[in-house]
């Protein structure tokens, strides 16, 4: 006898679900490689990044899992114009 599963994946819950086996570092992070103090003394930068980036890339991802990016395309076919 077959037995139907559901064949989709909940990202959301299984990437919660697995933070809880992740366990928490509680040394120093140590290299196979040496690293020279003049590799970690840069000057600082800015992120590249903003905070509201992020809602905009989840706005995008939800819109494509649900099928609404297909009539926000530019000229070019791309729809990161």
């Amino acid at each position: 006898m077959w037995v139907t599963r559901d064949k989709h994946v909940d990202t959301s819950r299984e990437i919660l679900a697995s933070l809880d086996s992740i366990p928490q570092l509680d040394t120093p992070l140590t290299s196979s490689f040496p690293i020279r103090p003049e590799h970690l003394r840069v000057e600082r930068r800015p992120l590249l990044v903003q905070p509201g980036d992020a809602a905009v890339w989840l706005s995008r991802l939800r819109q494509i899992r649900d099928g609404g990016l297909a009539d926000k395309k530019g000229s070019s076919g791309s729809d990161l114009e």
